[in-house]
């Protein structure tokens, strides 16, 4: 009976313990499914993080399938990055790191003329790492808690590509999502006749959704893109378990489900002098229709994403090494799902990089993002952030057809 008021209790402080009680990581990631991860493609980027209206043979779009009809030899990437976070909040600063791989794909043309071109990839979906602690009494019972989170989402994914005709591509892919979410809650009792314990709250996810993709080509140097991302409905497995005194105790096994919500975007690119490319995206997720669990003060929005970027492309026949290189600037913005205390949670960036040359059909791309996320007034967390990706990419001839000789 003892452990299951002490469960109980637990419970309580897990949905009600203040945010403002910061001790490290990110407190934003904390809610819905924390973190979502951006990550567009190795040339997106550098440039704002565009990609919907991206297409061509030398990179692969994870974000509309459509952008890969004209890859002509299958291609490999796989791309890694850093973050460097420095947060401030009424009670102090901290600065806190991170280093993930952020995709691995793989794109295999079937018909060239057709443009059809399988993909496969897999990528973080979202990040949880959080750190707060506070000292409370509840019930009239002091006590000291510890309060983590860890894990985050997955996606796989597996697209196609079709060109209906010279100007219009369409394609699908179906994406699995799945992963867990851990918070952890540590409770030190100032009572010795109370028994400190450890509560493991764990949320297991899984759900598939398509991504919808078109490209037209309005003309020779101007491209339009659009996605739709699918609603799903995620079926996910919880458990509690509590740790006290060398005990285990299975407090809860329970099942539920979250809405996946619907998401929609459109971007262009266009070519200008033949070497010069302007991109731009615009992007919508619902997530005000998402179900999430409630907390006191916080409230869910759809977000938003906008970007805006430009690559300068080598100078064609020129064989110096700098003169063969890539170079990519932009800038972005993202309104997160997240309102705490009335604030939006919004995000500012800028961003460049290069694409250099490794190889005869391969590039290292190297990019980087510098910018600011949420604020400072009533009591909450300002964000400025370092995020540096790098990505190898190249290509090999496969299933070539020979000549008899």
């Amino acid at each position: 009976m003892a452990m299951r008021h002490l469960s109980i209790l637990s419970l309580v402080l897990i949905l009600f313990l203040p945010a403002e009680s910061f001790a490290g990581g990110p407190v934003y990631s904390r809610y819905g499914l924390g973190d979502l991860r951006l990550f567009s493609s190795s040339r997106g980027y550098a440039m704002g993080g565009t990609a919907i209206g991206l297409t061509g043979d030398g990179f692969i779009n994870r974000v509309n399938p459509a952008g890969n009809a004209r890859i002509a030899f299958t291609r490999f990437s796989g791309s890694f990055e850093y973050q460097n976070v420095s947060s401030s909040d009424p009670l102090g600063d901290g600065s806190f790191a991170r280093g993930d791989v952020q995709a691995l794909a793989v794109a295999i043309p079937i018909s060239v003329d057709r443009g059809s071109v399988i993909t496969i990839d897999g990528a973080p979906l979202s990040a949880v790492r959080y750190k707060i602690q506070a000292n409370d009494v509840r019930m009239g019972i002091s006590s000291r808690q510890t309060f983590s989170g860890t894990g985050g989402l997955s996606r796989l994914s597996f697209g196609t590509s079709y060109t209906i005709d010279s100007v219009v591509t369409v394609a699908l892919k179906l994406n699995y999502m799945f992963g867990r979410i851990g918070q952890n809650l540590e409770v030190d009792f100032d009572d010795p006749t109370y028994t400190d314990s450890e509560l493991l709250h764990s949320d297991f996810y899984r759900a598939l959704n398509v991504t919808i993709g078109a490209m037209h080509n309005i003309s020779k140097n101007t491209t339009i893109g659009l996605i739709i991302g699918t609603p799903a409905r995620f079926s996910i497995r919880n458990e509690n378990l509590t740790f006290s005194e060398g005990f285990l105790d299975t407090v809860t096994t329970a099942d539920r489900s979250l809405r996946w919500p619907l998401s929609y975007g459109l971007g262009f690119s266009s070519l200008l002098n033949n070497r010069y490319v302007l991109a731009g995206d615009a992007s919508i997720q619902e997530w005000s229709k998402a179900e999430f669990t409630a907390y006191p003060g916080v409230a869910y929005r759809n977000s938003l994403r906008l970007g805006l970027g430009l690559e300068i492309q080598p100078i064609k026949g020129s064989s110096g090494y700098w003169q063969n290189t890539f170079y990519r600037f932009g800038a972005g913005y993202y309104q997160s799902y997240l309102e705490m205390k009335g604030a939006p949670i919004n995000e500012y960036f800028v961003t460049g990089g290069v694409g250099l040359p490794i190889g005869p059909d391969a590039r290292l791309n190297i990019g980087l993002q510098l910018g600011t996320r949420g604020t400072s007034s009533n009591a909450l967390q300002k964000e400025t952030f370092v995020r540096l990706g790098v990505t190898i990419s190249a290509s090999e001839e496969w299933f070539l057809k020979f000549e008899d000789e």
